[in-house]
């Protein structure tokens, strides 16, 4: 308890004296202080600060990579498109048509090279696809005896997965009824996939 005492004429009264209240002590230290320390010791080292955001691409900006829809063709609910070109289109392209029509079987071998490339190193084949291979082969071999169109029935369905396509049911009628427009739809495909990558 503090004692008043009077005031004498002319001397002021002393104040009274405040209790002295200690602070609360931190247990850890603030956040930013531990983000200025760190920041410090970066600057004092010369090193450079580390990024600790994702970099992100600008606006317009093309990344490196092929894309499975080079035509921006538009996509169903399910995320399904149709082929990039129709399986009537055959004639845009005389010479992958004369050859599916004439050679087939070096135009599978090519195809599946491509492909089987792509599958592998995500970029397109430099050599453009060799066209005398074990498939190219096979397929020559198996073709009298309606082997050749199980071999496309099959690229078919998996072109059809690769690249998101909505399969038909008339894929396997179109394999077998229509082989030749069949590997130019193929083809096209692929190297529409080829020609977008940077």
């Amino acid at each position: 308890m503090h004692q008043v005492y009077p005031s004498q004429p002319g001397i002021p009264a002393p104040a009274p004296q405040q209790a002295y209240q200690q602070p609360a002590p931190q247990l850890y230290p603030p956040a930013h202080h531990h983000q200025q320390q760190q920041q410090g010791q970066y600057e004092q080292k010369g090193v450079p600060q580390p990024i600790h955001q994702q970099p992100q691409g600008t606006p317009g900006m093309k990344l490196p990579g092929g894309s499975k829809n080079p035509l921006n063709k538009p996509v169903n609910a399910m995320g399904k498109r149709e082929w990039s070109y129709g399986l009537f289109d055959c004639f845009d392209e005389c010479g992958t048509c004369m050859m599916a029509s004439f050679l087939p079987c070096f135009l599978y071998g090519q195809t599946r090279t491509k492909l089987e490339h792509m599958q592998r190193n995500n970029r397109p084949d430099p050599a453009g696809g060799s066209m005398c291979t074990g498939g190219c082969c096979l397929f020559y071999c198996l073709a009298p005896c309606y082997g050749a169109q199980i071999m496309l029935y099959m690229e078919r369905n998996e072109l059809v997965s690769r690249y998101g396509i909505e399969p038909s049911g008339t894929d396997c009628l179109v394999a077998f009824c229509c082989s030749c427009c069949a590997q130019i739809q193929h083809s096209r495909e692929i190297e529409a996939e080829e020609r977008s990558y940077v």
